[in-house]
């Protein structure tokens, strides 16, 4: 069996089975639309009275070898005063 290659303007979802919250999408997947793949996530509208029964997200995936933007945590780092620095060891060989 070979291996299977989206079809253009093409997508396909499949039950989301690591849903934990009622905020994650009921359907996840992958499409190509105008070469280029996305991601696809899919939430049903069971609400009475509204006119549609499903709302789509799609995100384009990262090129491979791209990364999303890390969060950057900041915290302090304490700057010793000179007399507070460790003796510096003059017996180590320097190859110089």
């Amino acid at each position: 069996m070979g291996e299977f290659v989206m079809k253009p303007n093409s997508g396909s979802v499949f039950e989301n089975d690591r849903k934990m919250k009622d905020t994650h999408p009921d359907f996840k997947g992958q499409a190509l639309i105008d070469g280029k793949e996305y991601w696809v996530s899919i939430w049903n509208n069971d609400t009475p009275g509204k006119k549609f029964r499903m709302s789509m997200a799609f995100e384009l995936k990262q090129e491979q070898g791209a990364t999303k933007p890390v969060t950057t945590i900041r915290r302090e780092v304490p700057v010793r005063k000179p007399e507070e620095q460790p003796p510096v060891d003059a017996s180590d060989d320097i190859p110089f």
